[in-house]
C-alpha cells in the first residue's frame, strides 16, 4: 500500500518522496557524525579553533538545511494527507465498481443464457428461412416458367390474331373479286362503248344541217363550235390509222413521283419519271367532232401561248399505240419545244349525251390510257367538264401552275397571283348513272335533252377490234426486285422499302401480282393486317427478315413503372418503330393494338412527332399517343397500363417526323451530343438528305464536328450558290450557323478551316 501512495505522489505532485526520505537519512547519519566529530573538536577546542569555527559554520548551515528538510517534511506530510484522503475515497469507489462489476457479471451470464437460447431459436429459424429459400427459389422457377409460358401464350394470341386478320382479309378479298368479275362482266359493254373510237370500223358523226353553231353558255361567254351531236349516228368504214413511233428525247424533270394511283379528285396531273422516252405525236386522217368545252378551253389557252409563244396548241393529234391499229387521242394538247415537254389534257364527261352511257368514271379504262401516256414521256392533265364549262379561267390558271412547277419560268406567274387549288370529286359509275338521270350535263351545259327518235340504236354495233390492255404499255425492267424476291422465299417474312421517304413495310406470303396494268407484290402486311399491293415502281429495296420483330415479346411483370418497358417504349418512338402491344384500360379490359407514329404525349403540335426532336432532352412524362391501328384513331396511352411490348422491325415516319428532321440534328448539335447526331444521320431518308437544304447543312456540320471532312466538304460544295428560301442562300445559312456553334468544344477551329477550303471568307 506504501508504495501504492508514493507511486501517486510522484505521479500527481511530481515529488520523489523516497528521495527526500533518503536525503534526510543521510542528513542524520552526517549529524551523528558531526556530533562525535564535535566532541572530539571540543577536546581538540585549542588545537583546532578554527576548525571548530568552520565547522560550526557548516553546523549552522546544516541546520538550515535541516529545517528547510523539516518545513519540506511537513509538506510531504500534509500532502501525504490528503493523498491518503484520496486514496480512501479511491478505495469506496473501488469498491463501488467491483460491487457494479460483479452485478454486470450477472447481468452478463444472464444475457449469456438469453442469448444461448435466442441461438437456438435463431437455428430453428434459419432451418425455417432456408426452407422457405428453397420454397421461394421454386416458386421463382415456376413464376419464370409460367412467365415464359404467358410470354409464349401473348405471341402465340397475337400471332393467331395476326392469322385470323389474314384469313378473314383472304376470304373478303375473294368475295371482292367476285364483285369485281361480276361488275367487270356487267360493264364490259360500257367499257368497249370507250374503245369505239380507236375501233377498225370508227363511228362517224353525221351532223345536223349547219356545220358550226354558236352558243351563249350560262357564264354569258359565246363559244363556236362544231354542232352539237343532237344529228342521226351512224356507222361508217374508216381508213385505218398509220403507226408511228418516233421519240425525240427523254422527260427532264424529276418530280420525285414513282407511281400514281387512280385519281380520285379533278383536276388532276399524272407525271411520267425523268429519263422516259417521249413519244412523238403524229396528225390524224380523221377529223374528230368537237364538242363545247373544247373549244372554250382552247379559246382561254391563248393567253398562255401570248406569254409564251414558244407554247404550241395541238388538236386532232393521235398517239400510236403497240399491237394495236388505232391510237389515243388527246383532247387537246401541249407541246414546249425548248423543254421537251408534252401535255395530254383530257375533258371527262361522266356520261354520253345520246347513249346515257357512263363514262370517265372511277375504275373505267381512263386510268390505263393515263399510264400509257406517262410511260410514253407525257405529262396528263384531266379537268372535269363541269369545271372547263364553269371555271375556264381556273383551268387555265392550274395548267399555268404545272408549266411554272416544271419549268420554273417567271412568266407563268402573272397568272398565279390569287391562285388556288380547287378539287371536285370524280364519279362513280352509279353516280354517273344518276347523273345521266338527272340530266347533270344538260344542265351546266345549258342545252336540251335531245329526242331518241333522232338517233339509231348502236347496241347492234359492236367493237370488233381488240381493246387496250396491259400489252400496250412500254415494259419495265423488274428483274433485279423479282430475284430478292425468290431469294427471301427462304425467310419467314419479306420487308420493302419504298421510296420516296423509306416507307417500310412487312409482308406475309408474298407473290408478284399485276393489279390494275401494274406489276409489284402482293402480300399480308403484318402491322396493318390487311393485304397490300406494293407497285414495283416504288420499291427501293426487298430484305428477307426471320424475326417479326426486334426483340422477343416483353412482358411488365411489374405494377409500377418497369425502367426496360420505359426504355423499349423510348427506343421505338426514337427509332420510328410501330410496336404491338397488350394493353389493359381503364375498365381493366385487355387488347392488343398495333400502333404506329408512337411519340410521347406532348411531343406533338400541328402533327404527330413535329417535336419529338425538340423536345428530346426535356422530361418525358408517363403517357404516349400513337396512331391505333385496332381503332383507326390517334389514341393515348399510359405507359404503365402496357402488360406486354413487341417493337416491329422497321421505320414508318409520320408527316410530323418528316417536317422535324429539317432541324433534327441541330438539337444534339448544340450540346455537342455527337451519338445522337450519328442516330438522327442514320435514320434520315436519302430523300432528306438530297432534297432538304436545312437538313443537309445540319448533316454536313455534324460530319465536320465529328471529323468527316471530305463528306462534310462534299456537301457544302455540293449546294454553293443555291437559295435556301427567298431570304437567304446556302453559304449565307452556313456561316450562321458556324457562328452559332462556335463556343461548343472545338467546333470554332473546325469551321474556320472549311470556310477557308470553301472559299467563304
Amino acid at each position: 500500500m506504501k508504495y501504492i501512495l508514493l507511486s501517486i505522489l510522484r505521479f500527481l505532485f511530481k515529488i520523489d518522496v523516497r528521495k527526500i526520505l533518503h536525503q534526510n537519512l543521510k542528513i542524520k547519519i552526517e549529524n551523528q557524525k558531526l556530533s562525535k566529530e564535535l566532541q572530539v573538536s571540543t577536546k581538540k577546542f585549542n588545537i583546532q579553533g578554527i576548525k571548530i569555527k568552520s565547522l560550526s559554520n557548516k553546523s549552522n548551515e546544516l541546520k538550515n538545511e535541516i529545517e528547510k528538510t523539516l518545513i519540506s517534511k511537513e509538506v510531504l506530510e500534509n500532502i501525504y494527507k490528503q493523498i491518503h484522503k484520496s486514496f480512501e475515497k479511491l478505495q469506496v469507489e473501488n469498491q463501488n465498481l467491483i460491487k457494479q462489476i460483479q452485478n454486470k457479471e450477472k447481468e452478463i451470464l444472464s444475457i449469456q443464457e438469453r442469448i444461448k437460447e435466442s441461438q437456438q431459436v435463431n437455428n430453428t429459424k434459419k432451418e425455417t428461412i432456408e426452407q422457405l429459400r428453397k420454397t421461394i427459389e421454386e416458386n421463382k422457377n415456376i413464376i419464370q416458367n409460367h412467365n415464359q409460358e404467358l410470354s409464349s401464350l401473348k405471341e402465340l394470341i397475337s400471332s393467331y390474331q395476326t392469322e385470323s386478320k389474314n384469313a378473314i382479309e383472304k376470304d373478303n378479298l375473294i368475295s371482292k373479286l367476285r364483285d369485281n368479275i361480276y361488275l367487270a362482266i356487267n360493264e364490259k359493254k360500257s367499257l368497249i362503248g370507250e374503245f369505239e373510237q380507236y375501233k377498225e370500223k370508227a363511228k362517224k358523226i353525221q351532223h345536223s344541217k349547219d356545220s358550226n353553231s354558236i352558243q351563249k353558255l350560262p357564264d354569258g361567254s359565246l363559244i363556236e363550235h362544231e354542232s352539237l351531236i343532237f344529228g342521226q349516228r351512224t356507222v361508217q368504214n374508216q381508213v385505218d390509222e398509220e403507226n408511228k413511233y418516233e421519240y425525240i428525247g427523254h422527260f427532264l424533270f424529276d418530280l420525285h413521283i414513282f407511281h400514281q394511283k387512280e385519281h380520285l379528285k379533278f383536276p388532276t396531273t399524272f407525271y411520267p419519271k425523268k429519263g422516259t422516252n417521249i413519244l412523238k405525236w403524229h396528225n390524224s386522217s380523221i377529223t374528230e367532232t368537237k364538242g363545247i368545252s373544247e373549244p372554250k378551253l382552247i379559246k382561254g389557252l391563248q393567253q398562255l401561248h401570248e406569254l409564251c409563244p414558244e407554247l404550241e396548241i395541238l388538236q386532232n393529234i393521235i398517239l400510236s399505240i403497240k399491237n394495236r391499229e388505232y391510237g389515243y387521242r388527246p383532247d387537246i394538247a401541249l407541246f414546249l419545244g425548248k423543254y421537251n415537254l408534252c401535255i395530254d389534257i383530257e375533258i371527262d364527261e361522266p356520261y354520253d349525251i345520246l347513249s346515257r352511257k357512263p363514262i370517265h368514271f372511277i375504275d373505267s379504262s381512263d386510268y390505263l390510257r393515263n399510264l400509257y401516256f406517262i410511260r410514253q414521256g407525257w405529262v396528263v392533265i384531266r379537268f372535269s367538264e363541269e369545271q372547263v364549262i364553269e371555271s375556264t379561267e381556273y383551268c387555265i390558271k392550274y395548267i399555268a401552275n404545272i408549266l411554272k412547277k416544271l419549268t420554273g419560268e417567271e412568266l407563268f406567274f402573272s397568272l398565279l397571283e390569287d391562285f388556288k387549288l380547287e378539287e371536285s370529286d370524280r364519279w362513280t359509275y352509279n353516280q354517273a348513272v344518276e347523273f345521266a338521270q338527272n340530266k347533270r350535263r344538260e344542265d351546266y351545259l345549258d342545252i336540251e335533252t335531245p329526242d331518241e327518235n333522232n338517233f339509231i340504236d348502236l347496241k347492234s354495233s359492236e367493237f370488233n377490234g381488240v381493246p387496250p390492255g396491259e400489252d400496250i404499255l412500254p415494259e419495265l425492267d423488274f428483274s433485279e426486285l423479282k430475284r430478292k424476291i425468290e431469294d427471301c422465299k427462304q425467310n419467314k417474312y419479306v420487308r420493302i422499302t419504298q421510296f420516296l421517304y423509306e416507307k417500310q413495310y412487312i409482308l406475309q406470303n408474298p407473290e408478284i401480282e399485276i393489279q390494275k396494268f401494274t406489276e409489284g407484290i402482293q402480300g399480308f402486311d403484318l402491322i396493318i393486317e390487311k393485304n397490300t399491293f406494293i407497285p414495283f415502281e416504288t420499291v427501293m429495296n426487298i430484305e428477307g427478315l426471320e424475326s417479326l420483330f426486334k426483340y422477343p415479346l416483353y412482358h411488365n411483370n411489374l405494377e409500377h413503372d418497369d425502367k426496360k418497358l420505359y426504355d423499349l417504349v423510348k427506343e421505338a418512338i426514337y427509332d420510328c418503330n410501330p410496336v404491338r402491344i397488350e394493353y389493359r384500360d381503364a375498365k381493366a379490359d385487355i387488347t392488343f393494338r398495333n400502333l404506329k407514329y408512337v411519340t410521347y404525349s406532348g411531343d406533338s403540335f400541328e402533327h404527330i412527332g413535329d417535336r419529338m426532336w425538340k423536345n428530346y432532352y426535356s422530361t418525358k412524362g408517363s403517357m404516349m399517343h400513337a396512331i391505333c391501328l385496332l381503332r383507326s384513331d390517334l389514341r393515348n396511352f399510359y405507359i404503365n397500363r402496357i402488360q406486354s411490348i413487341q417493337i416491329f422491325n422497321l421505320h414508318e415516319f409520320s408527316i410530323g417526323h418528316l417536317m422535324t428532321f429539317s432541324a433534327a440534328i441541330w438539337y444534339p448539335l448544340e450540346k455537342n451530343d455527337l451519338q445522337l447526331c450519328k442516330h438522327i444521320a442514320n435514320l434520315l431518308p436519302n430523300h432528306e438528305k438530297e432534297n432538304n437544304l436545312i437538313a443537309s447543312g445540319n448533316l454536313a456540320h455534324y460530319l465536320l464536328v465529328s471529323g468527316e471532312h471530305e463528306k462534310a466538304i462534299e456537301i457544302y460544295r455540293k449546294y454553293d450558290g443555291k437559295q435556301v428560301n427567298d431570304e437567304i442562300t446556302w453559304k449565307d445559312l452556313n456561316l450562321q450557323d458556324f457562328e452559332d456553334l462556335k463556343k461548343i468544344a472545338d467546333y470554332d477551329e473546325k469551321f474556320q478551316n472549311a470556310i477557308k477550303l470553301l472559299g467563304w471568307n
